[in-house]
């Protein structure tokens, strides 16, 4: 670990280091860490005043994180961002309330009220979990309560749930997802450039593949039970599957 600050104190007896200004940390030559103030004291840092985190600096799909605060416990090769956490690169967005990323297994964990936006597709769950390779994100596992959604127009949006979202990733791009559990998938149907009526879907379980981060292809195994109503005999409440919520402006 290289470390530089503006001004700092150490003390030998207590093992403690503290600096300020304009610090910057190379964890290792494809993580850094930069903040106004730092304090480690035995093999756990903790950053804070604007703590921003960049892995893979020196290329172009770096990947941006911060939050209130980044923890780096050398002792666990645990890496934390707690509180309001937003985090960015190319082609994905995300937030989240904690972002835990095992250094030794390659493993985050998004915490507390996650989302991931990757073009114009919301994920959501009760906990995402992300596996890299190469610090590029290789796949996605949601094991509770995934949901898809992204919008059509004006206030119609598309949108699949199920209990269990798995999903590949090529050069931190959507490639493909799979999800099941009672999975259910809401699509608008469209007609002269207007909306005329709502494909719903029901099915054990759901493979969506992507081209260019957009839905491509979408694959219905098992007996998928279809129903499709007309614009004008759809109630309000029927245009959104239980637990849809918009995130993030992303739509706007």
């Amino acid at each position: 670990m290289i470390i530089e600050g503006d001004k700092g104190s150490y003390s030998k007896k207590n093992k403690s280091l503290e600096l300020f200004g304009n610090i910057i940390v190379n964890q290792n030559e494809k993580i850094n860490v930069y903040s106004e103030n730092l304090r480690d004291n035995d093999s756990i840092s903790v950053f804070t005043i604007n703590p921003k985190l960049i892995i893979n600096p020196n290329k172009g799909d770096s990947f941006m994180i911060k939050g209130e605060k980044i923890i780096i416990n050398q002792i666990d090769s645990l890496l934390s961002v707690i509180n309001n956490v937003f985090m960015k690169n190319d082609s994905i967005k995300g937030k989240c309330n904690k972002y835990l990323y095992e250094l030794k297994s390659n493993k985050v964990s998004l915490i507390n009220d996650p989302v991931l936006f990757i073009n114009k597709q919301q994920i959501t769950g009760d906990t995402i979990f992300l596996y890299t390779k190469d610090e590029t994100i290789d796949s996605i596992y949601i094991p509770n309560n995934a949901f898809l959604s992204s919008k059509k127009f004006d206030n119609y949006y598309n949108q699949i749930k199920g209990k269990v979202l798995k999903g590949k990733f090529y050069k931190n791009k959507i490639q493909s997802m799979n999800i099941t559990g009672n999975s259910e998938f809401k699509y608008f149907n469209e007609k002269d450039d207007d909306i005329d009526g709502i494909n719903e879907i029901i099915s054990d379980e759901i493979n969506i593949y992507f081209a260019d981060s957009e839905i491509d292809k979408i694959n219905f195994n098992g007996q998928p039970d279809a129903n499709y109503i007309p614009l004008n005999l759809i109630d309000k409440d029927e245009l959104f599957l239980d637990g849809f919520l918009i995130r993030d402006s992303v739509y706007k």
